[in-house]
């Protein structure tokens, strides 16, 4: 398991490892989730879950229209 503080770390250890599947925060310091899934998307498809206090419905289909495969709050 890998753990990133923040979201560029979270990047680069995504691009570094290539995980199989990552967890991930809309509210993170750096570069926020909504960025990094755009990047994210653009370089991979490994699956990811947005787990985030995040809860409007709004955040909801902004997540997964950025291609987040599922969206728990």
């Amino acid at each position: 398991m890998l753990v990133a503080g923040d979201g560029l770390e979270g990047l680069r250890l995504a691009q570094e490892r290539t995980p199989d599947i990552l967890v991930l925060d809309l509210m993170l310091p750096k570069m926020d989730g909504v960025e990094l899934c755009r990047v994210l998307r653009e370089e991979s498809d490994v699956p990811f879950v947005m787990l985030t206090a995040r809860y409007s419905e709004e955040d909801r289909l902004a997540g997964l229209d950025l291609g987040a495969d599922d969206y728990i709050t």
